[in-house]
């Protein structure tokens, strides 16, 4: 449930939807998006973390 709403949240901020979420190491995931912006999720302390580490620079509008 922590791991939809990180992810949720993460496609409301980009509005792009992620294309790409690999796995890492223990506790550790990659997502990017469409938009090219590229976001960690760990876990620290047993809550999962977002952190936004590459800022996409591509618009591509989400219809509808």
């Amino acid at each position: 449930m922590w791991f939809y709403s990180l992810v949720r949240g993460a496609v409301q901020e980009e509005k792009s939807l992620p294309v790409n979420l690999r796995f890492l190491e223990e506790g550790k995931w990659y997502m990017q998006f469409e938009n090219g912006s590229t976001y960690r999720i760990q876990q620290s302390g047993g809550r999962l973390q977002r952190e936004r580490i590459r800022y996409g620079t591509k618009v591509i509008p989400i219809c509808c």
